[in-house]
């Protein structure tokens, strides 16, 4: 299922991101993601596909 994991209102795209990974690491699902790994992903507009005409500027707050 879904990762869910909160973040502060505000919080950029790189902080929420990071919330992510670290909370799929701690449910010790896989494949095993180093939380130091959060710099290579992306967030992308779409909710169903990774297909998106750009990414999110991990700067951009959420």
């Amino acid at each position: 299922g879904p990762v869910r994991a909160m973040v502060s209102l505000g919080s950029s795209i790189r902080d929420a991101i990071a919330a992510v990974v670290e909370r799929y690491h701690r449910e010790g699902r896989s494949p095993r993601l180093d939380p130091a790994s959060a710099e290579s992903f992306q967030l992308h507009h779409s909710h169903f596909s990774l297909q998106s005409k750009r990414a999110i500027h991990p700067f951009h707050l959420v």
